[in-house]
């Protein structure tokens, strides 16, 4: 090889040296020693409680890993921002994120918000880890946003289920909050009744999102003899309903999909969950979840474990994109954890692919007692 064509070679090898490592910069989100992560949520709002536990638990898992050196060589920065439970300040707030270069977001279970960035997110392929259970970031499939809980559908149709086979109660009644979500819980609840056909009698009374003026809805599930109320609501409104309707004189079996700690001011409501049991220490990610809350000093809740999971799967994916990751390789490495153990027992395991986003379809069942939420037995399988 003469000089010239060494020389020649050299600038060639080079370059795609430079190339790659450029490209590999030039993603969104992505330089040489950190990746960007945000969130929207609720931080001082009607669902605040829910906001900080689930976003500083994810938190808390991302500073775990930057303190064992990060992954392939890079440091998670996590931004949190406030929407206040407000679907236009969480369009705002996304928007704020985009500005500053997040590779990924998520972290948040406000339906109405989250279906507001959902043409952006799709647009601009952002990918979403961490979302409501809302059917719409369900199906069809959404190549950019992925979840570890069930959806509300199915959480619903397994609580209809349930009441079916744990029971003996025939009717059920919905009292919701004017909005999508609340919407949404009784449309669900009307399809998974329907599967059982002649035997559940639905009725249901909204009220205005947000408001304590609940005696209506609740006097009219009472008048249709409901036995079974089904709270379509979320924040302090469904602590409220249950003790109007005690001081009424009425004390049927309250259940939600909620997974809001204000839930634990109403004392014997029934939740579905998303995430084992909280108190399994058994389980080694419940145990890690545990031990870094109360090294922070943080309230321990099921909201905060689904952050935590949450902040998992962001870093599994991370892990296996490698080094030159780009959103494309982030994303193929989510659908390629089939039946990936994160620590929480085979219930726990997640199960993605290129036609299912969802990671998991088990639903746990806890009840408030004392003001806590502990395994309700009664609906144990």
């Amino acid at each position: 090889m003469t000089f010239t064509k060494a020389i020649n070679a050299a600038v060639v090898a080079l370059s795609v040296v430079l190339y790659s490592q450029t490209a590999v910069h030039a993603e969104t989100g992505v330089s040489d020693k950190e990746i960007i992560i945000g969130a929207c949520n609720d931080l001082d709002g009607p669902t605040k409680a829910r906001g900080k536990m689930q976003t500083g638990a994810a938190k808390s898992y991302f500073d775990y890993i930057n303190e064992k050196g990060g992954i392939h060589g890079r440091k998670i920065k996590f931004i949190i921002d406030n929407d206040r439970y407000d679907a236009e300040m969480h369009v705002e707030c996304f928007n704020r994120l985009m500005g500053q270069n997040v590779f990924a977001a998520g972290f948040s279970i406000f339906s109405a918000g989250l279906a507001k960035i959902l043409p952006t997110v799709q647009e601009k392929r952002v990918p979403l880890v961490g979302v409501s259970g809302a059917e719409i970031f369900y199906e069809p499939v959404v190549p950019t946003v992925f979840n570890y809980r069930v959806n509300y559908q199915l959480q619903l149709q397994d609580i209809v289920d349930t009441i079916k086979t744990k029971t003996k109660y025939k009717k059920i009644g919905v009292i919701y909050q004017d909005d999508v979500f609340g919407a949404n819980g009784l449309k669900w609840t009307k399809l998974a009744s329907a599967k059982h056909p002649g035997y559940f009698e639905v009725s249901s009374a909204f009220f205005v999102k947000d408001s304590t003026d609940v005696d209506k809805a609740i006097q009219t599930e009472r008048e249709q003899k409901a036995e079974v109320i089904i709270l379509s609501t979320v924040g302090k409104p469904i602590a409220h309903i249950v003790k109007r309707a005690k001081a009424m004189g009425w004390d049927p079996l309250f259940v939600t999909i909620t997974t809001d700690p204000a839930v634990n001011q109403a004392e014997g409501v029934v939740q579905a969950q998303v995430v084992p049991d909280i108190n399994d220490t058994a389980l080694p990610t419940v145990a890690l979840y545990r031990g870094l809350a109360e090294k922070g000093g943080a309230e321990i809740g099921y909201m905060g474990l689904e952050g935590f999971i949450q902040a998992m799967i962001v870093t599994e994916g991370l892990k296996k994109a490698g080094r030159n990751v780009t959103k494309d390789k982030f994303l193929a490495g989510l659908e390629s954890l089939k039946n990936f153990d994160l620590g929480l027992g085979k219930k726990g395991a997640i199960n993605f692919s290129s036609t299912r986003h969802m990671g998991t379809d088990s639903v746990f069942y806890t009840v408030v007692k004392d003001g806590k939420p502990v395994k309700y037995k009664e609906w144990e399988d």
